[in-house]
């Protein structure tokens, strides 16, 4: 072997054991949470530490909801239960976007670690919480314009984001309401708020108008069934929308289906978006909307 050669090899044996020395002082540290893998090569090991941080990371979280657990379950069965485990999946964007790691062997057996302060961690909720009030901020102030679209978006958006925090129970707005109740309550007023009649119909083509609180809404997004499918998204503006029914549709019931989610638009929050993703949120009734044209 040439001296070239085994000076490469010697350094990284010594590279290597300098990593693994690392990996111990991390692994034996209280203040981090850390996963390991292995794998035939780097990315394979990689992908197995990280699913090792999330479950370390999801353990370390619901060891806090154990005593709050108990008391919801003892009065609404397993529905925290099954919410919580959803809730932990949203974690993985932290270990992507937040998490370090150490490389302590390559090749066939590659051996990769992941780690995240435990007080990084905290900061990442903390920005979630103030997300969630800013998003709130936004929606209340939508309503007061009657500016619906915007009012159910950001309603909706903040309680998809507070379901992901470590205490949602915890978190108040500023007039000291729980926001895990009060943020259902309120989107539900504005579907409540919400009245819709028709104006005038003629052929296929049916009018209606839109108010909210005695004043024409501003903005609202909705798909309606047209007699033989539901329609894209359509919008009103000025307190007024109109419906194209299929050819043939008597359209003496209406029904409609107003959007509150805005999964697409998203996008924007990535941790949002991935927690709208994973968390297993019903429809909200109050967004169907069935009346007939006639009385």
């Amino acid at each position: 072997m040439s001296r070239k050669l085994l000076a490469v090899v010697l350094l990284a044996l010594v590279a290597f054991s300098a990593m693994a020395q690392d990996w111990e002082r991390i692994v034996s540290d209280p203040s981090l949470i850390w996963g390991e893998g292995w794998g035939g090569s780097v990315d394979e090991a990689d992908r197995q530490a990280l699913s090792s941080l999330v479950s370390r990371i999801t353990v370390a979280v619901v060891s806090e909801f154990r005593q709050e657990e108990q008391q919801v379950r003892s009065s609404r069965g397993d529905s925290h239960y099954s919410m919580q485990q959803n809730r932990t999946l949203a974690y993985s964007n932290v270990t992507l976007t937040n998490s370090h790691r150490v490389v302590m062997s390559t090749g066939r057996k590659s051996h990769v670690g992941r780690w995240i302060r435990r007080d990084e961690l905290e900061a990442i909720f903390a920005d979630r919480k103030a997300r969630v009030l800013s998003y709130e901020e936004s929606a209340l102030g939508a309503e007061t314009a009657a500016q619906l679209d915007d009012a159910l978006r950001y309603h909706y958006w903040a309680y998809v984001l507070l379901r992901s925090l470590q205490r949602p129970s915890e978190l108040r707005d500023e007039f000291g309401q729980v926001l895990l109740n009060a943020l259902p309550e309120r989107i539900n007023g504005v579907l409540d708020g919400l009245q819709v009649r028709v104006t005038g119909k003629q052929g296929d083509r049916v009018r209606l108008a839109f108010s909210f609180q005695g004043q024409p809404v501003r903005g609202l997004d909705f798909s309606y069934f047209d007699g033989a499918q539901w329609s894209p998204l359509v919008s009103v503006r000025d307190g007024a929308a109109e419906l194209a029914m299929a050819p043939g549709a008597l359209a003496e019931t209406i029904q409609l289906r107003v959007e509150y989610a805005y999964a697409g638009d998203s996008l924007i929050d990535g941790e949002l978006y991935d927690t709208m993703s994973v968390l297993d949120l019903k429809p909200i009734r109050k967004s169907f909307i069935i009346f007939r044209t006639r009385q």
